[in-house]
């Protein structure tokens, strides 16, 4: 929960930015048809910019290719994984497999292959083969200093500037309001904006508490999907 967000931060992290700059695929399988979610071909397309009819040896080396070619390094975020079962899961990581290990190969100390799923169940990406082994990031709380971090560029995205102390005082009210749940605190923020920053004092109050959380509460935490991972898939 939360973990849209949490890779929005990601992407416009600005390190990525920097020289020579990170290519950034993502694709959320959310905004995807069936039809797409199930198959394996499609989504690596999808994921490579590419329109391939079969997925073969040398159409992954053709991709591994083009990524050591551009001199760069390389990140592709597939979002909503929970939506793939697990033979499509197995099967698209069998297809990055030649892909990194072309990259490797191909020793451009510029070039860096990256990939990140984010999902609410891991079917079909834990497992030692192929290679490489994912590893296991779990989407957890944020301390308040993280809270503190989001607030500040929230200010600096949207033209304000506060003293230390106001920093402080608005991520521990924001932090006890939201427990650092990512998703309930990217509520939290939009909310602070909308209120200009004023009278931030308010998030102590049991009346915002209900405001913000009721509906995450409802919408997320008590979705069959949330309470049952992978029931309505196989219902």
């Amino acid at each position: 929960l939360g973990k849209t967000w949490f890779l929005d931060r990601i992407c416009k992290d600005e390190l990525l930015a920097e020289p020579p700059g990170w290519l950034i695929s993502r694709v959320d399988l959310r905004e995807q048809p069936p039809v797409a979610r199930a198959d394996p071909d499609m989504l690596l397309g999808l994921l490579f910019g590419r329109t391939p009819s079969a997925v073969g040896l040398g159409t992954l080396r053709d991709i591994a290719i083009e990524i050591i070619q551009s001199r760069r390094p390389h990140l592709y975020v597939l979002d909503s994984a929970e939506l793939l079962d697990a033979r499509t899961a197995i099967r698209l990581r069998e297809h990055l497999s030649p892909i990194y290990q072309h990259v490797l190969e191909g020793g451009r100390v510029s070039t860096r292959l990256a990939v990140i799923i984010s999902s609410r169940q891991d079917d079909g990406w834990r497992g030692l083969s192929p290679d490489p082994r994912l590893s296991a990031l779990p989407l957890t709380e944020f301390n308040v200093g993280v809270v503190e971090q989001a607030l500040r560029d929230m200010a600096k995205k949207t033209d304000r500037n506060f003293s230390p102390a106001a920093y402080g005082r608005y991520a521990d009210l924001a932090h006890g309001l939201t427990e650092g749940l990512p998703a309930l605190l990217a509520r939290c923020l939009q909310w602070i904006v909308e209120q200009e920053f004023t009278g931030l004092n308010r998030m102590a109050e049991p009346d915002i508490f209900r405001r913000l959380a009721g509906p995450y509460i409802e919408s997320d935490l008590l979705t069959s999907e949330s309470l049952f991972p992978g029931e309505s898939r196989q219902g």
